[in-house]
């Protein structure tokens, strides 16, 4: 028998720490920082939205003169391959900001439009009667068109593809009759009656013809089985899959049963429980008992007590519900005498049930981060332990968003032709160059050998 405890005493503070008590550290740790990072978090993200967000917004108005004359520079045709990949992707960098910050207009839809029917070979009627629509109206009924005809050839090759299968399958099954045929013969008559019958009565005979009809019924399916399966190997294997089966490409939103709440939880819903590890063993619920004995109210005679213990027991019951060792184990530590010793299965017990909780502990943190796209950039970008150090990181990131601005503004006057526009790109292209450089000497020295 031993006796459980969360932390060391200081006489033994040089002793090594148990697997319990290891486990407890790292879960009462995790559990501190999840409470410390939801209740800092969302006052982080409102900060953010007062004061970064118009400072984000602006930029991605100061980068709108820009992008829309490398829309029009990016619709020449004297780029190098390179040059028009680099230019492709700054394109998209600043279209993305754009349409995350809701700044786009028609202007910009119609240059964007422009560009993609240059990049896709498409022509645009550009009249001054407007009678086409503007070039966006335009792209997106041609892009509607062609997904158009992409769907009915598809569905037309799929028919064809169906028809070809049943065709083939029809033949088959008529090959296969035929080889039953040649194998077992036709199917006995009435009149030819099994042998060592002669003297049976009319009735005797109907039932001995219908015994050996149905064992030739028997071995012609059993046959037919056999060589079936072994023909439809061949056929499948032929089409990759019966491209005409349910289970081939079953769409799961399709299905009657499908539960999108209970099958796609994203993490990312903080506001939704989390679902906490069972813990279902004879120690923890003995712990539980023990306290709950303890602080049920009603036992209590002195009302304010009495009051005191209601609260209590809410916060055990809250606790035992969501499966929260740490609280029910401190609460039976400081409510109870405590002086019940754990055997060696009871230790195991609790150490398994804490593993569990660190696991859900872990989970909750990572569902706090990703509640919404917001909480996630602002964790990664700002958050900190330190008021001050969260201060200060947002306080870069301000400056230099304000220096983008600048040399946004400065671009933009810079490039006037292509000329002016490919040192630009060259830039960009040894940037990116770097980037992925670094990229791979942190992926390799972080490899081990």
């Amino acid at each position: 028998m031993t006796t459980l405890t969360p932390t060391r005493s200081r006489s033994k503070a040089k002793q090594k720490k148990t697997q319990f008590q290891t486990l407890w550290d790292k879960a009462d740790r995790l559990q501190r920082k999840n409470k410390e990072l939801r209740n800092n978090l969302d006052g982080l993200v409102a900060s953010a939205e007062q004061l970064v967000r118009p400072v984000e917004v602006e930029a991605a108005r100061a980068d709108l003169p820009l992008l829309n004359k490398l829309l029009v520079m990016g619709q020449r045709k004297s780029l190098a391959q390179w040059e028009r990949g680099v230019l492709d992707e700054w394109i998209k960098d600043l279209i993305t900001n754009a349409q995350a910050h809701g700044i786009t207009d028609d202007d910009l839809m119609n240059n964007i439009a422009r560009y993609d029917a240059f990049r896709l070979g498409i022509e645009l009627d550009e009249d001054a009667d407007g009678e086409s629509g503007s070039a966006y109206e335009q792209l997106s009924v041609h892009m509607q068109n062609l997904q158009k005809e992409a769907e009915e050839t598809a569905e037309r090759e799929r028919a064809e593809t169906e028809a070809e299968f049943d065709n083939l399958k029809t033949r088959m099954e008529e090959f296969v009759e035929h080889v039953l045929d040649e194998r077992l013969g036709p199917p006995p008559s009435s009149g030819d009656a099994p042998f060592g019958t002669s003297d049976m009565f009319a009735s005797e005979l109907d039932d001995a013809h219908k015994a050996q009809l149905d064992e030739y019924n028997a071995k012609r399916e059993s046959l037919r089985k056999e060589i079936m399966d072994e023909l439809n190997d061949d056929l499948y294997e032929e089409f990759g899959a019966s491209p005409f089966d349910d289970d081939f490409s079953k769409d799961p939103f399709s299905d009657p049963d499908f539960d999108f709440e209970e099958d796609f939880q994203h993490p990312g819903n903080a506001d939704a429980d989390i679902a906490a590890p069972k813990i279902d063993n004879q120690t923890f619920h003995k712990m539980f008992r023990a306290t709950a004995a303890r602080l049920h109210p009603d036992r209590e005679a002195d009302p304010e007590k009495r009051l005191e213990k209601q609260r209590l027991m809410s916060e055990l019951l809250a606790a035992r519900k969501k499966g929260d060792l740490l609280t029910v184990f401190k609460m039976y530590q400081e409510h109870t005498d405590n002086r019940e010793s754990f055997s060696k299965a009871d230790e195991k017990q609790l150490i398994k049930a804490l593993e569990l909780h660190i696991e859900q502990l872990e989970e909750e943190q990572e569902a706090i981060i990703l509640q919404s796209p917001m909480h996630f950039a602002t964790y990664h970008r700002f958050y900190d332990r330190s008021k001050k150090k969260q201060q200060a990181k947002m306080e870069k990131h301000i400056r230099e968003i304000q220096d983008g601005i600048s040399d946004s503004e400065k671009m933009t006057g810079a490039i006037k032709s292509l000329k002016t526009l490919k040192p630009w790109l060259a830039a960009r292209y040894d940037q990116l160059r770097m980037s992925m450089f670094d990229e791979f000497s942190r992926n390799f020295n972080d490899t081990p050998f």
